[in-house]
């Protein structure tokens, strides 16, 4: 219920007849507990099963997509310490923030997740040092919005394609086709950013 629904610790401790201080020992032995079994369900599909599962708006174009990116942003308690403050603060979200990595299918399987990074990274520079690229299949495509477009030169190396918003990569007008590609992008990218629902703010 904590997890979920973001509860206060007195509501709850009123619901299950147990105080305050009770209730968060409780809640922070469960987390471990909690995760210890949650985790494993993060992993990478093999290729065929994703495929196998690939929604039919994605076979025509995007059929060697495995991954879509994109950072989910968690506010936190400002920091009392200037230099925690720095780190954490997000000119997106225009306070402190938790910023975190996420992977998924197209069916929405969570494929990986990294470690919480101070909402001041950049989103290219936590892919770089998160552990992505380090288990992305060689050779896959991977879908990303706008914040990753300086990623595509590292995925390379991997022999990956970054696929994003032919609008978010020319620097003139966009032609109609361009339009068109960016539609499809953006309404298949959504799948991810479905995922995040309840959990940004």
């Amino acid at each position: 219920m904590k997890i979920k629904l973001n509860d206060s610790l007195s509501r709850l401790g009123d619901s299950f007849g147990m105080s305050t201080s009770n209730t968060l020992k409780t809640f922070k032995q469960s987390v471990v507990q909690i995760e210890h079994y949650l985790k494993t369900l993060i992993y990478w599909p093999e290729k065929s099963k994703i495929k196998q599962l690939l929604p039919i708006a994605f076979r025509a174009r995007y059929n060697n997509v495995q991954s879509i990116i994109d950072c989910l942003e968690i506010q936190v308690e400002k920091p009392s310490d200037p230099v925690k403050q720095a780190i954490t603060w997000s000119e997106y979200k225009k306070c402190s923030t938790l910023k975190y990595l996420i992977s998924s299918t197209f069916d929405r399987s969570i494929n990986f997740i990294s470690k919480g990074y101070g909402g001041r990274i950049s989103d290219s520079l936590l892919i770089e040092d998160s552990g992505y690229l380090e288990i992305v299949p060689v050779g896959c495509g991977v879908m990303a919005d706008r914040g990753f477009k300086d990623i595509a030169k590292l995925l390379h190396e991997r022999n990956c394609k970054l696929i994003r918003s032919p609008s978010e990569s020319s620097a003139g007008k966009s032609t109609k086709a361009e339009v068109l590609e960016t539609k499809r992008i953006v309404s298949l990218h959504i799948h991810i950013e479905r995922l995040f629902v309840g959990f940004e703010v």
